[in-house]
């Protein structure tokens, strides 16, 4: 497959129009003696054809290069329906305008004087019209023509297949997996400070207020990081812009006050990889995907108990879903067929979080039932399933004679250590206490850290997400309060109170020093995370 420098001029070109870098542009387009050539939206330039609405069209069209002959076709279209309309001094100023008509004189004379004489006389539609023809086929038929000489210009078209090339090298193996800021020249993600210095501050930087009666439930990033979504108890998914908070004007369907959204509560949200497809669930069972740039429902599937479901996310080679529900369920659905294809029994109460391993192989779920279990994915056979034992925990001492169920408690969260060995990966667990551990796959706790700094005070983590570099863990307890925790030397540090009421959901943003929360006060607030340095300056 090759392709011509005349196209990649044409990204650039696009590139330099969308970021307002005018003379830029001007100055490539003259050097290269290349031009767009492009239309913004070529349904929209259809529907004005057809409706008639010339100016509109003449507008769209101006700076695109097309055939001559769909442009003589145009204009004497234009020319006669001004005529029959008596608009004869505007058809004569579109006449002396036509952009061809030097040519047109060269190439049909008799074109040229018949379309200059329905000027200089009075019009008979009868001769214009042929019989059994009709301005309104005259127009579909002009409307076709566009419709096959033209091109949509899709927005961002550099930005994406850059993504697009990155992302192909990290599933290829020629990039890490990191999802931190990627410089393209160096060929590697860049070094940035992510808040897991004890010395940062965090700030809030925007509240999104949700209306009175409905709040968010859960929240996601794109993993490219130009997408913030929300899902809210009512079922509307909305895309906000995850810098400043306000919702996404790029999108054509919100800025009509059109939403994607379910009949019932949004309990989780996915992303695929590059970005384009979403994944919501409901509280009832019902998944949807959605192409998130159209705003369109894809594929609609509906899990047959009509169980909450908990946790989403896409396989790797985004074609099927794995789904959890409140009642220990853990299945895995193809999305063409939307039908499940894979099911993992073993959990007996709600799973809360599930992830995969490095080398996709198998998934690692946990849940109420106080378990931590390992799956073979390909033949959805389980590895091995172990609780955390809380009797050698510092304050646990005195009942080492105890049941080892009574003093399991359920798990909140699971997460898998970045860089370690695949044959034998790290996992950091939280279940519903004060500690978190460490342990290894096969459930052996290799330490424990509790916040020692924090006294007298009764809580458990419940909220986790890893910061931009997977140096620093921020987790969220029962009390709303924020807490870092450095995974290279194991200290905590409380930040701040987040929210007043029950504090939802907690995510990072995959590129940039910034972490969102959500909750039943129906508020997104977006933190930002400064070093002592920046928060002097």
């Amino acid at each position: 497959m090759q392709v011509s420098k005349g196209e990649v001029v044409k990204i650039v070109l696009q590139f330099l129009e969308e970021n307002n870098l005018k003379k830029a542009k001007e100055t490539l387009e003259k050097e290269t003696g290349v031009c767009l050539n492009t239309v913004n939206s070529k349904e929209d330039l259809i529907h004005a054809i057809e409706d008639g609405d010339w100016s509109k069209v003449l507008s769209e069209l101006s700076g695109v290069s097309l055939p001559s002959k769909i442009i003589i076709d145009l204009y004497e279209e234009i020319i006669i329906e001004l005529l029959l309309l008596e608009e004869n001094s505007i058809a004569e100023k579109l006449f002396q305008s036509f952009p061809i008509q030097k040519d047109l004189k060269e190439l049909n004379q008799e074109r040229f004087y018949r379309l200059k004489n329905y000027l200089d006389q009075e019009l008979d539609p009868q001769k214009y019209f042929p019989r059994r023809s009709t301005r309104k086929s005259r127009r579909e038929i002009l409307a076709e023509k566009f419709r096959r000489a033209t091109i949509n210009k899709k927005p961002s078209r550099l930005m994406e297949l850059i993504q697009h090339s990155i992302n192909y090298q990290r599933e290829a193996g020629i990039l890490t997996q990191s999802k931190g800021i990627f410089d393209l020249f160096a060929g590697s993600d860049k070094m940035k400070f992510d808040g897991n210095d004890q010395q940062s501050t965090i700030r809030l930087s925007k509240i999104i207020k949700f209306v009175e009666g409905d709040y968010p439930t859960c929240i996601e990033y794109s993993d490219c990081g130009n997408y913030l979504v929300s899902g809210t108890k009512k079922g509307f998914i909305e895309v906000w812009d995850p810098m400043n908070g306000e919702l996404n004007s790029k999108l054509e369907y919100q800025k009509s006050n059109k939403f994607m959204r379910h009949e019932t509560s949004i309990s989780a949200l996915c992303f695929t990889i590059d970005s384009k497809l979403l994944c919501s669930g409901t509280s009832t069972g019902e998944i949807k995907i959605w192409h998130v740039a159209s705003g369109k429902s894809l594929k609609i599937i509906h899990l047959p108990d009509e169980k909450k479901i908990t946790c989403l996310k896409f396989s790797k080679d985004r074609m099927k879903i794995v789904v959890s529900t409140i009642d220990g369920i853990l299945e895995i659905y193809g999305l063409k067929s939307g039908k499940c294809i894979k099911k993992f029994d073993g959990h007996k109460a709600k799973i809360n979080s599930f992830v995969f391993t490095q080398d996709g192989k198998s998934l690692i779920s946990c849940g109420d039932d106080c378990l931590i279990k390992i799956w073979k994915i390909k033949t959805s056979e389980l590895i091995s399933s172990w609780g955390i034992d809380q009797r050698n925990d510092n304050n646990n001492e005195k009942n080492d004679k105890q049941d080892l169920k009574y003093v399991q408690k359920k798990i909140n969260f699971i997460h898998l250590l970045p860089n370690t060995n695949t044959s034998s990966p790290k996992l950091m667990i939280s279940n519903d206490s004060q500690t978190l551990y460490l342990t290894s796959i096969s459930g052996e706790t290799l330490n424990r850290f509790i916040p020692s700094k924090i006294k007298n005070e009764s809580f458990n983590f419940r909220l986790c997400s890893s910061s931009v570099n997977s140096k620093t863990l921020y987790l969220v307890d029962n009390s709303n309060y924020l807490y870092s925790f450095n995974l290279s030397n194991g200290e905590f540090n409380r930040e701040l109170k987040v929210h007043e009421w029950v504090s939802l959901d907690l995510k990072i943003h995959p590129n940039n020093n910034i972490l969102v929360t959500c909750s039943e006060d129906s508020t997104i607030k977006i933190w930002k995370i400064f070093s002592t340095e920046q928060k002097n300056k």
